[in-house]
């Protein structure tokens, strides 16, 4: 199963891709529609331990976020309102968090498998910054852009 997600993962990168370098050729108002058209995402860590809720847009923007640590983990992720995500109440038992620096943004870890599968991010401290590898590559694999 793992392979297999290394897999679609790998395959999905072209196609985030072109479809970023697309998203820049849509008029305006389009864009706009498409923004602001939400859905409902599931995610979690690798083991299933933290799990959540989400609404986010159906076309994703996702960073390549270059702070120090997200360097290290090449975290690519998308920033939403905290009140469009919903933690798992018993996932809150599993969380650990780490802060540095300014010790604003909340880097929140699995305890079991170590997996950040979201954190609360320095530059949106009202927002929640959600691990792109950690939703299900069918929820996103045709509604995604990449940007640097």
């Amino acid at each position: 199963m793992e392979v297999l997600s290394s897999i679609s993962a790998f395959l999905v990168a072209p196609v985030a891709i072109y479809l970023l370098q697309e998203w820049k050729n849509y008029p305006q108002r389009v864009r706009h529609h498409m923004e602001q058209e939400l859905k409902a995402y599931t995610g979690g860590c690798h083991c299933n331990s933290v799990r959540f809720t989400l609404l986010a847009p159906r076309h994703l923007v996702v960073w390549n976020c270059n702070c120090s640590i997200c360097f290290m983990k090449r975290n690519w992720h998308f920033i939403i309102p905290a009140s469009q995500f919903s933690l798992v109440e018993s996932s809150k038992d599993y969380l650990t968090e780490y802060r540095f620096n300014t010790k604003t943004a909340k880097h929140l870890f699995c305890k079991i498998c170590g997996v950040q599968a979201y954190y609360v991010p320095r530059s949106n401290p009202d927002g929640i910054a959600v691990t792109l590898a950690c939703i299900p590559v069918e929820q996103v694999s045709s509604s995604l852009s990449l940007s640097p």
